[in-house]
Parts: C-alpha cells; sequence; structure tokens
C-alpha cells in the first residue's frame, strides 16, 4: 500500500511548471520563430503566447518571399516541434534503464500535453473556423475538404496516442485502495494543470500585447485541451497496471525540480511574458 506522503506536491508542482514552459516555449519560439527565421523572415520578438515575425501579418507580402508552403510549415511548425519533442521524451520513457521516478513523471507528463493539446487542436481546428495555427495553414490551399479531413484524422489518431502511449511507456503503480488512488491520480494530474494555468495566466499581465481580450482568449484557448485531458485521464482505465512487478510509485522531495521550477517560473513570467526581443509593429502591440 502506498503512503500518503509518497507524492510530494513541490515537486510535482514543480514538474508541471517545468513541462509546460518546455511545451509552450518550444511551440512558439522554436516552432514559429526559428522555423521563420530558416525561411528567412525576420524573428524580432517573442512572449508567452506567440512571436513577432516582421511583416508576416501582411499575407501577400510573406506568400512573395517564401510561398504559401513556407507560410504554412512556418504556421504548423509549433505543433511539428511539440510532436517532434514529446516523441524524444517517449523514447526516453521507453528506455527502462532510466529509472528516476520523478524523472519519468517529468516525460510521461510533457509528453502527454505535448501530444495531447497539439492533437486536439489538429482534429477540429480545420472544421471550426476560430483562428490559431491550423486555420492558417489552410488559406488558400487546394483541395481544402481533403486536407482538412487528412489533417483531423491525425488529430484523432495522435489524441489516442496521447492517452494510452505515455501511460503504457510509464506504467505507474498506484494504490490498491480505490479512494487514495483517486487522491494520486487527481495530485499527478490535476496539479500540475493548476499551476499551468496559474503560471500562464501570469505571464500575460506585462504582456506588451497585453489587452483583456486578446490575453484572456488566448490563455482560455490554451488550456481547453489539458482540461479534457485531465477529465479523460480521471475515467482512464490506463491507469490499472497490471504487472505485479511494478515498483510503486514515489516522487520524494527534490531540491534539484524545485529549483528546475522556480527558474522555468522566473523565465516564463517576468523575462517571457513582458517580451524578449521587439513588439513593435506587432498588430496586438500596445
Amino acid at each position: 500500500m502506498l503512503k500518503r506522503n509518497s507524492l510530494d506536491i513541490l515537486t510535482i508542482s514543480s514538474i508541471g511548471i517545468v513541462s509546460w514552459v518546455l511545451f509552450a516555449t518550444l511551440h512558439e519560439i522554436i516552432g514559429h520563430g526559428v522555423v521563420a527565421a530558416i525561411f528567412g523572415e525576420e524573428f524580432k520578438g517573442a512572449v508567452s503566447t506567440t512571436v513577432h515575425i516582421v511583416d508576416f501579418y501582411k499575407l501577400d507580402n510573406v506568400v512573395e518571399r517564401i510561398g504559401w508552403w513556407g507560410f504554412r510549415t512556418v504556421a504548423a511548425g509549433g505543433s511539428i516541434f511539440n510532436f517532434i519533442t514529446a516523441a524524444i521524451a517517449l523514447i526516453l520513457l521507453a528506455n527502462s534503464k532510466i529509472k528516476n521516478p520523478s524523472f519519468r513523471y517529468f516525460l510521461w507528463l510533457f509528453s502527454s500535453i505535448s501530444i495531447f493539446q497539439q492533437a486536439l487542436w489538429l482534429a477540429i481546428m480545420p472544421f471550426a473556423a476560430i483562428g490559431g495555427d491550423w486555420t492558417a495553414f489552410f488559406i488558400e490551399i487546394n483541395n481544402p475538404i481533403l486536407w482538412k479531413l487528412f489533417v483531423s484524422t491525425i488529430g484523432l489518431i495522435l489524441l489516442w496516442i496521447g492517452i494510452y502511449i505515455p501511460m503504457k511507456l510509464w506504467s505507474p503503480k498506484l494504490s490498491s485502495i480505490s479512494k487514495l488512488r483517486d487522491n494520486q491520480i487527481m495530485l499527478l494530474t490535476g496539479l500540475p494543470i493548476l499551476v499551468a494555468i496559474i503560471v500562464q495566466s501570469l505571464s500575460v499581465l506585462w504582456s506588451p500585447l497585453s489587452g483583456p481580450r486578446y490575453t484572456s482568449i488566448v490563455t482560455i484557448f490554451s488550456f481547453i485541451p489539458v482540461v479534457i485531458w485531465f477529465v479523460i485521464l480521471l475515467q482512464a482505465k490506463t491507469w490499472d497496471v497490471k504487472d505485479s512487478d511494478t515498483t510503486e510509485l514515489k516522487i520524494d522531495f527534490s531540491y534539484k525540480w524545485l529549483t528546475f521550477g522556480v527558474l522555468a517560473f522566473i523565465f516564463f513570467v517576468f523575462l517571457l511574458g513582458p517580451g524578449i526581443g521587439s513588439f513593435e509593429g506587432h498588430p496586438n502591440y500596445l
């Protein structure tokens, strides 16, 4: 039987912060900003919710410089890079030589959020004209219905992968006592989402793109997928691990993870939040 103190709240919170900050930063800075720079675009700045690529919002000019597929690659780059980094995390999680329970929990959490958050947008965005990266991807595309069906299908497949594969590779052994087990699942899923919502919300307070409408919409849409992921996992049978040889899950307090969490928080809220670089010329610049 697992003890109530087998899961340290500070360590889980810190891992939650690191996972979200890494996910969001890779999506915006590498997936969009760096990919745009590879195409020769001028990547000028980044905040926690978007990047500033000079003149990228004037579609005719962008297409003239890098072509439609260059534009689409930049638009899809955030999601693609999230999937790539999630795949790397899953490869590490599949390595039986990696036994540290806190690190394995981080690999599970980071890969799950990265896949599920982006896969949900792939599944619904093609047929929901509410803006975003994948709405931009379909602008002026040939055979739009076929492309939308293809992308939505990929999204649905990845949704299943985002729930089943990370859990299959992690396979934690939880308490056999139903109430305690439910508390552990709530702690492992709900707590990192809560701290991520807090960190993301704080990061937009000093944004140079601030404005009640813009920041609230971005924050709400950021967390629709992870909240759905949380609800699904609360009911998921994937927590039922059959292997009796699985070592019981124990996540101890860790100064290392606490340090990583504090540094990630400072970077995301106080550096990336107010903006790194220049946003002059951005359509939402105040």
